[in-house]
């Protein structure tokens, strides 16, 4: 006859990178709040207003509203991410430091890497390029963030110059949204690469979205990839 004997139970567990979020903009957000939507807007500048209107309109801080986003994706699994954080004279610094404490709150749970963002553009909005520079004096912010430096801000060399400068004075780390296409982006695209080389910046330069890529011509995507891959992050 069979014998069976028991076996003591052995509870099983499976091990699994944690989840990270390498691009969020938690300032923005009315998580916990009144559903916002947002009006059609056909470029940067009409959602960048939307943004401000939205800010002005909120009864609850920066850190209230980004402290619910950022501990919900906690819950989910993530424990790093990258957050932005809008500066322009529409905010002064109140984004950076409204995430900036968010941070300290959830130090045991999430590390989380500041950039600061100038989605007001940092040369075509007069007072966003001093206060990038407060920002990073204060220690507060991990990157230095830019935007479309031609076909927003129009202002190719003195929005990277400043952007580089700046990053190489405070040893911080550098996050540039690209969202042109064409030529124009590609143009961007070669003047950061540059200047990262210059900088001996490797490994330390994001570039997001990027969104030339899929539409360059032939020769250029070509070209261009072996200069990428010792030079930035994309």
């Amino acid at each position: 006859m069979l014998r069976l004997r028991a076996q003591p139970f052995i509870e099983a567990r499976v091990m699994l990178p944690t989840l990270v979020n390498a691009h969020i903009h938690p300032d923005k957000t009315t998580w916990g709040g009144p559903w916002v939507s947002r009006r059609p807007a056909t470029d940067i500048a009409g959602y960048s207003e939307q943004d401000a209107e939205l800010f002005r309109s909120q009864g609850r801080s920066v850190a209230e509203r980004a402290r619910g986003l950022m501990s919900h994706a906690v819950t989910r699994g993530t424990r790093a991410m990258r957050a932005h954080a809008d500066v322009a004279p529409a905010y002064d610094l109140a984004c950076v430091e409204g995430v900036a404490a968010v941070r300290q709150q959830l130090r045991h749970a999430l590390d989380v890497e500041i950039v600061a963002f100038p989605q007001h553009g940092v040369i075509r909005t007069p007072g966003t390029a001093e206060l990038l520079d407060e920002a990073a004096r204060t220690g507060t912010i991990d990157m230095i963030g830019g935007i479309d430096p031609i076909g927003f801000d129009n202002a190719l060399d003195e929005q990277l110059d400043l952007l580089f400068d700046l990053a190489d004075l405070h040893a911080l780390g550098i996050d540039i949204h690209l969202h042109d296409r064409g030529e124009a982006s590609m143009e961007a695209l070669r003047a950061v690469i540059d200047r990262t080389r210059a900088l001996s910046l490797q490994g330390k330069v994001t570039v997001s979205h990027v969104f030339c890529l899929p539409t360059s011509r032939p020769a250029n995507s070509t070209r261009s990839p072996p200069s990428w891959a010792s030079s930035t992050s994309p």
